[in-house]
């Protein structure tokens, strides 16, 4: 439960009778939380989606082969008294983010904005994610983001080893460049 509105704006289509179920929806956004405005906390023109059915089955596990968004909008903000308006409502000490793994993970012309009130932190800058199949780069995720930071460019390029082969108990090696 994400306490925040959800709304599709444009279609659902649902691909169930597979091993690797597909969902592609597009006009999806995410409200924002209450004190934080009116904009939303996110936009995604067209999202999709594969999850491997099996462990999620037997294992309770869920994987994600596949992860595709164009053009997502995201607007991150933690206000001066440190609330974030991506964080759920909760009680007592936060539980840490636990992803699935995603095998492929595919940005095309993400926007991304993070404001952090209490530490004067903003970054505004442009996402993109890759998987190279073929060539010399391949099996290499990419990610590439380049923006502002406290109003002064900012380039950051992010190389990790290909995501098919992640193992969930194991911390995801990567290098970052930033400058």
């Amino acid at each position: 439960r994400s306490h925040r509105p959800v709304a599709i704006a444009g279609h659902l289509y649902v691909h169930p009778w597979s091993w690797t179920p597909q969902a592609t929806v597009t006009g999806l956004t995410i409200g924002n939380a209450p004190w934080a405005g009116k904009a939303p906390m996110a936009s995604l023109p067209r999202f999709t989606i594969k999850a491997k059915i099996l462990p999620l089955i037997f294992r309770g596990q869920l994987i994600l082969p596949f992860v595709e968004a164009d053009q997502p909008r995201v607007d991150l903000l933690r206000d001066l008294q440190g609330r974030e308006n991506w964080a759920t409502p909760h009680v007592g000490p936060a539980k840490p983010l636990k992803l699935p793994p995603i095998d492929r993970l595919i940005i095309r012309d993400g926007a991304l904005r993070y404001a952090d009130e209490r530490r004067r932190l903003y970054f505004t800058g442009m996402v993109s994610s890759s998987e190279e199949v073929s060539g010399p780069g391949r099996g290499v995720f990419v990610m590439d983001g380049r923006g502002t930071l406290n109003k002064e460019p900012f380039v950051a390029h992010i190389r990790g080893g290909a995501l098919i082969h992640v193992d969930p108990r194991r911390p995801y090696d990567f290098q970052d460049r930033k400058s």
